[in-house]
């Protein structure tokens, strides 16, 4: 195994380091809570000492294999000729290719936090109730005062 690959989580991926589900080991699931989609095998290795060297790459075959995880990069490149982060491509480079519109996984990153929208704020149901209270009660006094009116 390549230890210079880069691999990302899939959807299964994400909802099993999130906790949604628990078909893996507490063990296993901190070393698939530690795949980004950025960083190598060995610098994920890294943090995790205790765990031997063929564990470790056997852990990572078996989460691919299960399809908790998936390559986005071999890592053929070497990291002198990765460009740096944020900066521009090389001229002449050619753009970077939009994920393939097919009906499969491929191209899609689970890795990122959905933001949702801020919710609406809640209405005071007790204030409406009184609200409407008062409203009733001025409706019934102004038809109570016509009544004594018309009575007089």
């Amino acid at each position: 195994m390549n230890l210079s690959a880069i691999f990302s989580k899939t959807g299964k991926g994400v909802q099993e380091a999130s906790g949604k589900t628990s078909a893996l080991s507490r063990g296993d699931r901190t070393v698939l809570s530690a795949i980004d989609g950025k960083t190598t095998l060995a610098e994920i290795q890294k943090k995790f000492e205790k765990l031997a060297g063929p564990k470790f790459e056997a852990l990572i075959h078996q989460l691919d294999k299960d399809g908790f995880i998936r390559e986005v990069s071999s890592g053929a490149a070497p990291a002198a000729a990765r460009p740096a982060a944020g900066a521009s491509p090389p001229q002449g480079a050619p753009p970077p290719k939009a994920p393939a519109a097919g009906g499969d996984d491929e191209g899609l990153d689970f890795t990122q936090a959905i933001k949702l929208p801020p919710k609406p704020p809640t209405i005071d149901l007790a204030a409406a109730s009184r609200a409407e209270a008062d409203k009733q009660a001025k409706e019934q006094e102004a038809f109570n005062y016509k009544a004594r009116a018309e009575a007089e």
